[in-house]
């Protein structure tokens, strides 16, 4: 990007983002994450668990750092591990906070993940709600990426369920007002692209699913370094529908320009190299 005027504009807004986002996540959860974010799970759960034994008891940090845990073990896929953490601080929060606390939210969104990964839909399908109901609460003009992301959350629940009709609904709504309040690209975006892919792919409209996983992955890997979690999802998204619609050669084109783009950036013996 060149140093033009709206070059600096469009960096400002990032950064109005980001602080944004850290002003709302505990402090004391935030080295924590950024482990995660980079991968090393089994630093991540260390660093909470030393911070947890460190504190005082019922020290008000213990429902954010019960989530850490359960965040380390749902980046992992250990789903079992993930409810058991984010259900104490759930709990923890739902016992010492007013109902409509803006954390009771947070915590009914992280254990909503963890149903779903679980594959319990049922339990999942009433939290997102609960979060979004607190949020129109708190957040004045019902304008906000917070409420945006419960109603992606929700469409993705409807897409799940196959109520295809509320899914798209709150899909839209969801996007249109990322759209309106987020910078041009931004990783909730993206990840409202791959949920509309997601969409279109039950519905078995498969061409439709591969233009918006295209989008999110184009996205996603414009604004995120190359190892970031969420990319490799995103590429192993189109590769699997690729496979499912039987377009090898498309598939094996697209593995092709991820190989060499990812060659360029990290260099040729980068681990994520071999997981291409």
């Amino acid at each position: 990007m060149t140093a033009t005027n709206d070059g600096l504009a469009y960096v400002q807004q990032h950064l109005h983002f980001m602080r944004k986002d850290l002003t709302e996540t505990n402090p004391t959860r935030l080295f924590g994450k950024l482990l995660i974010d980079m991968g090393y799970y089994s630093k991540a759960k260390q660093y909470y668990q030393l911070v947890l034994k460190t504190l005082p008891k019922n020290h008000d940090d213990f429902p954010s750092l019960y989530h850490g845990l359960g965040y380390t073990h749902y980046e992992q896929d250990q789903y079992t591990e993930a409810l058991q953490y984010d259900t104490i601080a759930y709990e923890i929060r739902k016992r010492t906070l007013p109902q409509n606390h803006l954390d009771i939210a947070r915590s009914s969104l992280n254990l909503e993940c963890d149903y779903v990964g679980h594959g319990d839909h049922d339990r999942a399908r009433k939290l997102p709600m609960e979060a979004l109901h607190i949020r129109e609460q708190s957040y004045s003009g019902n304008e906000h990426a917070n409420i945006a992301i419960v109603l992606a959350v929700i469409g993705d629940s409807y897409t799940r369920s196959c109520d295809y009709r509320n899914a798209m609904s709150y899909l839209t709504r969801a996007l249109n007002m990322f759209k309106r309040v987020s910078p041009v690209d931004h990783a909730d975006i993206a990840g409202t692209l791959m949920k509309f892919g997601y969409f279109f792919e039950k519905k078995h409209i498969y061409h439709r699913a591969i233009e918006y996983y295209y989008k999110g992955h184009q996205m996603e890997a414009k604004i995120m370094i190359p190892e970031h979690p969420p990319l490799q999802k995103y590429f192993e998204s189109i590769i699997k529908l690729y496979q499912k619609m039987n377009y090898i050669d498309e598939a094996v084109q697209f593995c092709n320009n991820k190989l060499s783009s990812q060659q360029e950036l990290l260099g040729e013996y980068h681990p994520n190299i071999a997981r291409i």
